[in-house]
């Protein structure tokens, strides 16, 4: 008895395990064991529909959001599945469940993209008009909730609108993401993205080629700029002006924050909130300095700084920042090494209720806020496309531009920069190949002294004039073999 194949029985021959052959009528002939007759006796007695749930249908293939979970089959959706690959029940899900399964089951860092990820999630509960609520997932309301934070901005923690760009919009569909991953629904909602321009997205992603990296000239100029101006110093200074602080003086305070930011390239803003004075260590000659990377699980990496900018005389230093400029701004027991000069303590201290200030993580938490908003308008003011973190990639250029010559620039830009991947590395060396002008050392040229000057190279210093310009070039110039060097 032959058994003529059809649209049916010619899908499941396809997937049997047993190779089955067709004659030249198109007719099924079978193995040599005949065991295909008893798998059509069993066909049989199941209906087509069930065989054939886990298709697609034309209407499902056109739909914008593909698959739905309660109409077709997956894997992911057997019990056994979700158990051994630990997905979790949207119904019951709690915030820590999605935080645990991003650690456990999705590889992602607890301390620096989970808790970032997580923070975006929290948002998206609390939104005014579109709040998602992820045990009752729908991806409707996420795409309101995106369009609306598109067009209208979302408030920050002070309650204050703030503008989200392509990468904010980016770094929330990853948080959607990590979410659908928990429940198994990636594969089945959509992710915002896919509204975006992908010109914009692409680039996002080529985002620090885009950037604008600062002239060493320009860099200079940060570094000697006059940001707060008598008027803005009487109304809104008046109280560290009663404590004596002097106008000067906070403003070459605040030319330091970028001076660290420039030349040490600590990653604004949280790794400057969280240096502590005993992190500075002095070597005699020179300073090494303790980062603390909270984006790593807190792995910390040691910086031995070069003598021109840990103890130069004649120009902005570590040493002339420790014992000249800090005492005038910061509490006498604060232990933060960079402090907020309106109240002498570690940034974000003020914003934090009386009875939290003894919790670390949440001073800084506001502290980092705080730096960056303060840190990103005095920026504007000399160059308007600056934001905090351009300092970090002006340090990895700079430095990859001048150690270029000797040859193992992309190693030691590496640990400067204390990247775990060398693919974080690279970007810098095709910076380098787009900024450099061939027209000497960025680090020398950003700190150049101006010739009129004292101990921190202002012009209206009380310092002597320096007639004799050589011995100044060589503390620029000089050099340690055992670790980077500015040159």
């Amino acid at each position: 008895m032959n058994y003529i194949q059809n649209q049916h029985t010619q899908f499941l021959i396809t997937d049997a395990q047993q190779p089955y052959q067709a004659n030249s009528n198109n007719e099924l002939e079978g193995g040599t064991k005949q065991e295909w007759k008893k798998l059509l006796e069993q066909l049989k007695q199941i209906p087509v529909e069930k065989i054939l749930s886990h298709l697609q249908g034309e209407d499902q293939v056109n739909n914008h959001h593909g698959m739905n979970k309660n109409t077709v089959f997956h894997p992911k959706f057997d019990p056994n599945y979700q158990k051994q690959y630990g997905l979790l029940d949207p119904k019951t899900l709690t915030f820590e469940d999605i935080r645990q399964h991003a650690i456990v089951h999705q590889g992602k860092d607890e301390q620096g993209t989970v808790k970032k990820l997580m923070d975006y999630l929290s948002k998206m509960t609390q939104h005014p008009i579109y709040p998602l609520d992820f045990n009752n997932p729908d991806w409707e309301q996420y795409f309101h909730y995106m369009d609306h934070i598109k067009i209208n901005g979302e408030l920050d923690r002070y309650g204050n609108i703030r503008p989200v760009g392509i990468h904010g919009l980016l770094n929330r569909d990853e948080a959607w993401l990590m979410y659908l991953k928990s429940i198994g629904y990636e594969d089945f909602f959509p992710r915002y993205r896919t509204r975006l321009d992908k010109n914009k997205v692409h680039q996002a992603s080529q985002n620090t080629l885009d950037k604008a990296i600062p002239t060493p000239e320009i860099v200079h100029n940060i570094l000697r700029y006059e940001y707060i101006k008598k008027e803005e110093f009487d109304k809104y200074y008046k109280s560290v002006k009663d404590k004596g602080l002097r106008r000067r003086d906070l403003n070459k305070y605040i030319q330091y924050q970028f001076f660290f930011g420039f030349f040490i390239g600590m990653a604004f803003e949280k790794e400057m909130v969280i240096l502590n004075l005993q992190d500075v260590i002095d070597q005699g000659d020179r300073y090494a300095i303790r980062i603390t990377r909270p984006k790593i699980g807190n792995k910390k990496r040691m910086l031995k700084l070069e003598g021109t900018i840990s103890k130069s005389p004649v120009h902005k230093s570590v040493h002339n920042y420790l014992t000249k400029i800090r005492p005038k701004c910061a509490d006498k027991k604060e232990t933060a090494f960079s402090v907020n000069p309106k109240t002498g303590r570690r940034w974000g201290y003020d914003l934090v209720e009386q009875h939290e200030r003894n919790d670390f993580s949440k001073v800084v938490q506001k502290g980092c806020d705080q730096l960056r908003g303060y840190m990103e308008r005095w920026g504007k003011r000399v160059y308007p496309q600056f934001y905090p973190y351009l300092m970090r990639h002006w340090c990895g250029t700079a430095r990859m531009i001048d150690w270029d010559k000797e040859g193992d620039a992309f190693a030691r830009v590496q640990v400067w920069l204390g990247h775990a991947d060398p693919k974080d590395t690279t970007i810098y060396v095709q910076l380098h190949r787009l900024w450099d002008d061939n027209k000497g050392s960025w680090l020398s040229r950003a700190l150049k002294r101006d010739w009129y000057g004292g101990m921190d190279g202002s012009k209206n210093s009380d310092a002597q004039h320096i007639t004799n310009k050589a011995p100044v070039m060589q503390i620029l110039r000089e050099q340690t073999p055992e670790f980077p060097q500015a040159r």
